[in-house]
């Protein structure tokens, strides 16, 4: 499902990336998610070696990605 409208994450990407910061056990398919974020925000993860960029476009991907999901992902209320 794509995200709504002037979004670029979904709800379920909202919610596996706050999943992965509360440091609890992450499973294989919010590293996945993660990814695909990560991808939509240009990185893409070919080896290291070969990619003349890395770590930076990582590194701008993940700030990208992380600005997203401050802006677009309604807070979750610990209860």
């Amino acid at each position: 499902m794509p995200p709504p409208p002037g979004r670029h994450l979904t709800d379920l990407e909202c919610r596996d990336l706050a999943a992965l910061k509360t440091n609890k056990s992450p499973t294989m398919a919010e590293h996945q998610v993660e990814l695909g974020a990560l991808r939509k925000a240009g990185y893409d993860p070919s080896p290291f070696w070969d990619d003349p960029y890395y770590p930076e476009d990582l590194q701008y991907a993940q700030r990208l990605v992380d600005y997203w999901f401050q802006t677009e992902c309604v807070p979750t209320r610990s209860q």
